[in-house]
């Protein structure tokens, strides 16, 4: 009986660590949040092609639609999609970068789902083609609480 005892506070030790170390994470983005201006338009960026086929971004100092020809870019940071909403034209393909420490994915919130991006580990994309107008909403699966919106026109 002893046992058990002591398994059960170690358990409820490790709970609380647990715990307390997630709970230092979530307020650390909180004040980090809280630094950034409320209104900062998003930055569109231009996809270029190397010979190698990859392809690397440049910012452009625009505040037009954040896509320009055909390509579009939205970051995965700070438990947030940057920008949360994005207007495109149809046959834009849009690609998601995780900039975060943690992994993110972007999925679509429609069943059955238009896109799904599985698990974006830090400095991982994923691109999608949206070939038809209409909104689609997504989230991330690992965090629910983080929403976002593409229309298509």
């Amino acid at each position: 009986m002893q046992r058990f005892r002591i398994a059960g506070l170690y358990l409820v030790g490790v709970v609380a660590i647990i715990a307390l170390a997630v709970w230092g994470v979530s307020s650390r983005r909180t004040v980090a949040r809280a630094d950034m201006p409320a209104h900062a338009p998003p930055t569109p960026e231009v996809a270029h092609a190397s010979p190698s086929g990859r392809t690397d971004s440049a910012r452009t100092p625009s505040t037009g639609p954040a896509e320009i020809g055909g390509v579009a870019k939205v970051s995965i940071e700070a438990f947030r999609f940057v920008p949360e909403e994005l207007t495109i034209a149809a046959g834009t393909t849009v690609t998601w970068v995780n900039t975060d420490d943690v992994p993110h994915t972007a999925t679509s919130s429609s069943k059955p789902s238009a896109f799904d991006s599985k698990t974006l580990d830090t400095d991982d994309k994923y691109s999608f083609q949206f070939k038809t107008a209409g909104t689609y909403e997504y989230y991330c699966k690992v965090h629910p609480h983080m929403t976002a919106k593409i229309i298509v026109k």
